[in-house]
């Protein structure tokens, strides 16, 4: 509360107060607009935010934010995000609010953070006859050429027949009937 007093004509005290709430007028409410994204392993990034109110993009407003998993990303108070490890982040933008005057307002989305690379450590094999099998591995790099701990999984993305029966370690593949081709 604030309280001003002064002197009015004839010398008769004045005194008045008044909420800071009821000084200050809110504006439309604000609102922050995420879009997920993607970063590399070991890249640091802008995140792309944006803040709205009564439809007009907001310069330079004040944000903080905060990531669900900071062993997979963290993201420093100037939005930039950085990757960690291979993995997903929930993160969240906030306008904070002045009390009694604006509704604060937040944002989540999330960050997947991915190898920059991968690389196939054999080359594809074309399986032409029953039985006929193929091992595929590979590496994964992060934007400093660095190799990283866990291998990227290998996975069937494409078998219309089923013709592909995965066995043994994993990324190895038996063919178990004819068909169509199959992507690895």
């Amino acid at each position: 509360m604030f309280l001003v007093a002064g002197v009015l004509v004839f010398g008769l005290p004045l005194l008045v107060s008044c909420r800071l709430d009821q000084l200050l007028t809110a504006g439309p409410a604000p609102v922050v607009n995420l879009r997920p994204d993607t970063i590399g392993v070991a890249e640091a990034k802008p995140l792309p935010v944006t803040v709205t109110a009564g439809g007009q993009v907001q310069g330079s407003v004040p944000l903080t934010f905060e990531s669900s998993n900071p062993s997979i990303a963290t993201i420093d108070q100037n939005g930039v995000v950085h990757g960690l490890t291979r993995g997903k982040a929930a993160i969240t933008a906030r306008v904070p609010g002045l009390e009694g005057v604006d509704r604060p307002a937040a944002a989540t989305d999330t960050v997947w953070v991915v190898a920059v690379s991968v690389i196939l450590t054999r080359p594809v094999d074309t399986l032409t006859s029953l039985n006929d099998t193929t091992c595929l591995t590979a590496a994964a790099y992060d934007k400093q050429g660095d190799s990283l701990t866990a291998p990227p999984t290998i996975s069937k993305t494409s078998d219309p027949d089923n013709t592909l029966t995965p066995f043994g370690t994993q990324g190895c593949y038996r063919a178990t009937k004819s068909g169509r081709s199959a992507t690895i």
